[in-house]
């Protein structure tokens, strides 16, 4: 949904190969959160010792309270009878819970993952502080709202682009000041997680949506500056990009 993260959670240790189309070195684990507009490839190997035809993976829905499943079903059948379908019912039922919360997003795979083919090491020629402001979007970066048709009467130019120069390589702050998570997308590059939370990621992982936990969190991400264009840097929660949780990159 547009408006919700996921935990996916597998019967069994699969291995994560790529994160919004950037490979990564290989990472393995049962359980892995997925925020709007993140994509994720997983290279899966079924256990000898796991006796049913079919892998049952859940995904959950971010919630303190009681967090509501969404389940993936994938089988070894081509095309399945009554009767089959039924028994992939009934083992579906006794796999999913339905008192399970998983509590809110957090930043753990932005600590765990590692790019296989990362940035080159650069100085930094343009660092700037992107802070996550407002309420629900409204106001939302750097205190500002812009804003697109048809959510905007009319077209106009961005009052508060973030500058670049071609070639530079580029490093963004994102400081969370609200309590809101977000997972924050950029057009036409992909980035590299450098910093979270204070502590320096070495060879973090490359990709183009990020999430940065609500409650003072931060996340620093690198990138090069070699598309020119003017390029959308923004909240992936729909409704908070409705609001104006929206900036964009643009070239000198």
């Amino acid at each position: 949904g547009g408006m919700t993260n996921f935990q996916i959670i597998f019967p069994f240790e699969v291995t994560l190969v790529a994160a919004d189309g950037q490979w990564v070195n290989p990472y393995s684990n049962t359980t892995f959160w997925v925020s709007v507009a993140q994509r994720m490839d997983f290279l899966i190997q079924v256990p000898a010792n796991y006796n049913s035809s079919s892998i049952f993976i859940t995904a959950w829905s971010e919630n303190f309270i009681k967090s509501v499943p969404a389940p993936i079903v994938l089988t070894s059948f081509n095309s399945i009878s009554d009767e089959e379908e039924n028994s992939i019912l009934k083992e579906l039922q006794e796999f999913v819970s339905d008192t399970y919360a998983t509590g809110m997003m957090n930043n753990f795979l932005n600590y765990e993952l590692r790019s296989f083919i990362g940035l080159e090491q650069k100085n930094i020629d343009n660092s700037q502080v992107i802070l996550l402001t407002g309420d629900n979007g409204f106001r939302g970066l750097n205190h500002h709202s812009y804003r697109l048709p048809p959510t905007a009467p009319t077209f106009e130019q961005n009052p508060y682009p973030i500058l670049v120069n071609y070639g530079q390589r580029v490093e963004l702050n994102i400081q969370n000041e609200n309590p809101d998570g977000h997972p924050m997308h950029l057009h036409g590059h992909q980035f590299q997680v450098t910093n979270v939370d204070g502590t320096e990621i070495e060879n973090g992982v490359v990709r183009d949506v990020v999430f940065v936990p609500g409650g003072c969190h931060n996340v620093t991400i690198q990138f090069d500056a070699v598309n020119p264009g003017v390029w959308a840097f923004h909240c992936h929660l729909e409704f908070h990009l409705a609001a104006g949780m929206l900036t964009t990159i643009e070239y000198q």
